[in-house]
């Protein structure tokens, strides 16, 4: 007889930390190509990457550059350890120049990270502005395709972002790490 699936009231799943999660890629348990990331110790794939999203990500870095190159490099889409049980691979951070080669990425040196979100919204806004919040990060965006708006989080502190701000095409905005460059909202769009 088959019965109803129940979960185990005596058990608890297992949760990952940052650096198990590493060695299973490392070791080959997850595939090549295959998006993962890490939340809260546990294991979540990421939703393939669609065109709106490619084309977002490539016009976010191309305004990016243009605005801060060579005071500040972009990189994305690094795998970055936040916490001890939080790994993500956000699209584009913004970091001071560092030598070549350059070493691993330190979270401490990350001025802003982007998102840019197509289905990954509420997510963004979320979880991940509380992960990026919890490790320091002091500006966040949230490159919104949809809705065509910039979502701005600053002031982190351990249970999020103190400032919240919606940008929205017509308007402007300047890092926190480059006062003096600004950026049109209708440039990422």
């Amino acid at each position: 007889m088959n019965a109803p699936f129940r979960a185990l009231k005596a058990a608890e799943p297992r949760r990952f930390t940052a650096g198990e999660f590493m060695k299973l890629y490392e070791t080959g348990v997850f595939g090549a190509k295959e998006r993962l990331r890490l939340i809260g110790g546990e294991v979540y794939s990421m939703a393939p990457t669609v065109p709106e999203h490619a084309t977002g990500l490539g016009r976010l870095i191309g305004v990016l550059a243009r605005a801060l190159y060579p005071r500040f490099e972009i990189a994305t889409k690094p795998t970055l350890r936040f916490s001890e049980h939080d790994v993500t691979e956000p699209d584009a951070l913004v970091i001071p120049p560092g030598p070549r080669p350059r070493p691993p990425i330190n979270i401490a040196e990350i001025a802003l990270i982007v998102e840019t979100a197509h289905s990954s919204l509420e997510d963004d806004l979320t979880i991940m502005a509380a992960i990026y919040a919890a490790a320091g990060v002091p500006e966040y965006w949230v490159v919104d395709l949809e809705n065509q708006r910039l979502v701005v989080f600053r002031e982190p502190d351990a249970s999020g972002y103190g400032a919240r701000r919606t940008v929205r095409v017509g308007e402007s905005i300047a890092p926190l790490c480059a006062p003096d460059a600004a950026i049109a909202i209708a440039d990422l769009f």
